[in-house]
């Protein structure tokens, strides 16, 4: 993500509920139209933040909705 691009409120809150490994809240911001691309200040994508924490849950989240 570029350095001048701001988050919407949605990018952040999936961003923080990938952080905090927390599938529900990242199955809703993504239903309520959060990206799956989004990325975090150091421009690392939420998909490769949940690979890191070997969350596959999350990470089956993100690929589905990256295919719709």
């Amino acid at each position: 993500m570029s350095p001048k691009k701001k988050w919407s409120k949605l990018d952040v809150a999936l961003l923080s509920a990938v952080e905090k490994s927390n599938a529900k809240a990242v199955a809703r911001h993504l239903a309520d139209g959060a990206s799956p691309d989004t990325r975090d200040a150091k421009g690392d994508s939420v998909l490769h933040t949940a690979c890191s924490e070997n969350d596959v849950d999350i990470v089956r989240l993100l690929l589905d909705a990256a295919r719709t």
